[in-house]
Order: structure tokens, then sequence, then C-alpha cells
């Protein structure tokens, strides 16, 4: 029988050690990340606003928008994409913006319906927690607001915007 802390013991101790180290790399890493959103960037004319990515369907660059008669200004006519026909609408007038030359088109996730912008100026990654509340309240178009750089961006709510297009529209109910 053997003592323990003998030789023998060491050696079976330390080939243990070495092989739950070796395979402690062929395991992913324990490593609780915090949650985050991703974003996308949008010019709206002068203004740079974000959008969240799951929000959105499909994003396409402006091919034809087929102009309608109507009254309403946000309205800028109809698009048909991968074979579909949606309305399309100026989020920049829906916000109120100057509006620029339409460029890029954002497919709603929720709704069929198609948000023209000026221009997209990338995506990034931000931890959930580091967006702050939008103080503007009920019925904003904003859900928050996060620091990218320099600049304090707003964070476009998707379903205020759809509630929004519904008001304008007369599907509101209201």
């Amino acid at each position: 029988m053997k003592r323990p802390g003998t030789a023998g013991d060491l050696a079976v101790s330390a080939e243990r050690l070495r092989l739950e180290f070796d395979d402690s790399f062929s395991r992913p890493a324990d490593i609780e990340r915090p949650a985050s959103t991703r974003l996308l960037l949008l010019t709206l004319g002068e203004t740079e606003a974000a959008i969240a990515v799951d929000h959105l369907a499909s994003l396409h660059e402006v091919d034809t928008v087929v102009p309608l008669p109507t009254s309403l200004d946000e309205l800028l006519g109809l698009v048909s994409l991968g074979g579909r026909v949606y309305p399309c609408f100026s989020l920049a007038s829906l916000l109120d913006l100057e509006a620029g030359e339409p460029r890029w088109l954002l497919v709603l996730q929720r709704a069929p319906v198609v948000l023209a912008v000026d221009g997209l100026a990338g995506q990034f990654l931000v931890e959930t927690d580091t967006i702050r509340a939008d103080a503007a309240g009920h019925g904003s178009p904003f859900i928050g607001r996060v620091r990218h750089g320099e600049n304090d961006l707003k964070i476009l709510d998707a379903d205020a915007i759809l509630d929004r297009l519904r008001q304008l529209t007369g599907e509101g109910g209201e």
C-alpha cells in the first residue's frame, strides 16, 4: 500500500491535472457575456438614428418606387421586393425630419411595410444595459438612446412607428 503524498500519487495527480487542463481547451469557454443588441445606424437627412437589426426582415437598395396619388406626404409609393408589393414610407417624414434622397429600404419584421432612409452608416453591437430610456414618453418614435463614438444616438421604436402609420392611414381604429 502506498502512502499519500508519495511519488506515485503525485504522478497520478499531475497526469489528471494535465488531462483536465488539455481538455479545457476542447470545450467552449464559460464566459458570461452581457446581453447585447445589434443596431443599424441610419441617416435621415442631417440626423442619425439607430434601429435594432432584429426589428427588420430585410434591407434593400432603392430601385423603383412607384408614386401613388395621395395626400399623405409620408407615403412615397409602392415598391416590389422579392415578388411582393409593399407600401413605402419616408422614415424621415414620419419623424418630422427633413428628408433627403431615399437610398435604402428597410422591411419591418412585424408588418408588411417598407421604410425608406437616406443612408446607412454601419452597424454596431451595444450592451443592452448601456441603452438609456428615452424621456419623450408614450407615443414617441424612440425607445431609448445610446452613446456611439462622440454621438448620442436615438434608437427607433419599430412598434411606435407602426402605431404612427396606423394612425396616418386610418387603420388604428381611433
